[in-house]
């Protein structure tokens, strides 16, 4: 649970409700996905006056329930995705067997 630094009060008190700013420092989640999240139910809010406080406990456990990240790295998908091989030089219709160019075949001329 975070806690209270700086002048907001005491330090060592547990942070119950956060208003909108603080709640982006504590959980890392930009203004657009914390209203889609509210807007979903997945975050709970109050109304204090013309504040909007969020449950940073239940905010955080919704956080924990999240499925892990799959990273991977993009060379890999472009690779896969579109024959790309970085190495071996420049990929033509002309030199790749899939390109349908036959022995023989030259490129057309240059305009």
């Amino acid at each position: 649970m975070p806690k209270i630094s700086g002048s907001r009060g005491p330090p060592g008190i547990p942070i119950k409700y956060a208003p909108l700013p603080e709640w982006f420092i504590i959980s890392g989640m930009w203004r657009t996905a914390t209203y889609e999240a509210l807007g979903r139910g997945d975050l709970r809010a109050v109304k204090l006056n013309n504040r909007t406080l969020i449950d940073v406990e239940h905010g955080l456990a919704w956080l924990a329930s999240l499925p892990a990240a799959e990273i991977t790295t993009g060379r890999r998908a472009i690779r896969s995705k579109c024959g790309f091989r970085p190495r071996g030089g420049i990929m033509t219709a002309f030199n790749t067997p899939a390109g349908g160019a036959r022995d023989g075949d030259k490129p057309p001329a240059l305009l």
